[in-house]
This record gives structure tokens, sequence and C-alpha cells, in this order.
């Protein structure tokens, strides 16, 4: 048999968790990770780009 409930008043607690705790140190370790693998390559690039850049300045030298 269905009753019918009336709720005059709620009281309610939120607590607002700090954004930077949610990363956890396992998840934090994989983001250093990744950020220094990218630089690491685009340091690479550079570094080959100055390479063809100081060839061809050799080559049109001679």
């Amino acid at each position: 048999m269905p009753v019918d409930v009336r709720v005059e008043s709620v009281v309610s607690r939120v607590r607002v968790a700090d954004p930077d705790a949610l990363l956890t140190p396992e998840v934090l370790d994989r983001i250093v990770e990744v950020v220094l693998a990218r630089l690491e390559e685009r340091e690479a690039q550079r570094r080959d780009r100055e390479e063809d850049e100081s060839v061809r300045d050799r080559a049109a030298r001679l």
C-alpha cells in the first residue's frame, strides 16, 4: 500500500574538495612523464632544424 510522504525542509552539508587534491601521485607522475617526453621531442626537432640550417649555410658558402 503506497504512502505519501511530505518533506517540509531538508538540511544538507556539501563539502567542496580541493581540485588540486584530486591528482593522485600516480596521475601526476604520468603527466610529468608525458610533458618531459614532449619537451625532449621538441628539443630534438629544434636540434635537427639547426643542423639542417647549418648544413645549408655551409653548402651555400661552397
